[in-house]
């Protein structure tokens, strides 16, 4: 789940039981789904390409997971200046 939202990609979650998960039930960016309302949910998201659902994506991805990184290339290049001063 996480991996298609870090693409943008909408997500629905199929529950068999009353489990419980506060992190994915908390949040919109995720449909929680029943077997019965699967083909619905579906053609839901295929029909509608809501731009204010890949909006609430992205700040949940940066909210939980700190995904895009500030300032990537200052961190890259970090990486890169270590590993090439171990090399010498």
């Amino acid at each position: 789940m996480i991996d298609a939202l870090c693409f943008q990609k909408h997500v629905i979650r199929v529950k068999f039981g009353v489990e419980k998960s506060p992190l994915f039930d908390s949040t919109n960016v995720i449909i929680n789904s029943d077997l019965k309302s699967l083909s619905t949910n579906i053609n839901s998201i295929l029909l509608n390409s809501n731009q204010k659902i890949k909006n609430d994506i992205v700040e949940f991805i940066k909210n939980q997971y700190g995904i895009p990184e500030n300032n990537p290339s200052k961190i890259l290049d970090s990486i890169l200046s270590k590993n090439i001063s171990k090399n010498y």
